[in-house]
């Protein structure tokens, strides 16, 4: 029986470092793809999935991660430019007539 469960142990080790590396990497490529994309893209989706931090996906397919440490005010239809090669960039929110408006710049780091 003690040789079931320190194998059930490892193998849930395992999974966990699997999932926790998988993450990181995936973490990883968004950043570097984040920092040299043009981008001039709108918040299509948020995600809420991890509990502590809210996923936002852009339509180009990027993903902007908003937690408790980096809060972006982010809402879905808002639009993001940022030039190349650079960690800033600046949200433009939609007014009543469905103009946009400059928000703010903020440091994606």
């Amino acid at each position: 029986m003690n040789k079931f469960k320190s194998k059930g142990l490892f193998f849930s080790f395992l999974l966990i470092t699997i999932f926790f590396f998988i993450f990181t990497i995936r973490g990883k490529i968004n950043d570097q793809s984040f920092f040299r994309s043009k981008i001039n893209s709108k918040v299509a989706s948020q995600n809420n999935w991890q509990g502590r931090a809210i996923e936002f996906r852009l339509e180009n397919g990027l993903r902007i991660d908003s937690s408790a440490l980096q809060k972006f005010p982010l809402e879905i239809g808002d639009s993001i430019v940022k030039p190349s090669q650079s960690w800033i960039f600046e949200i433009y929110k939609r007014d009543n007539i469905g103009n946009y408006l400059y928000f703010g710049k903020y440091d994606f780091r």
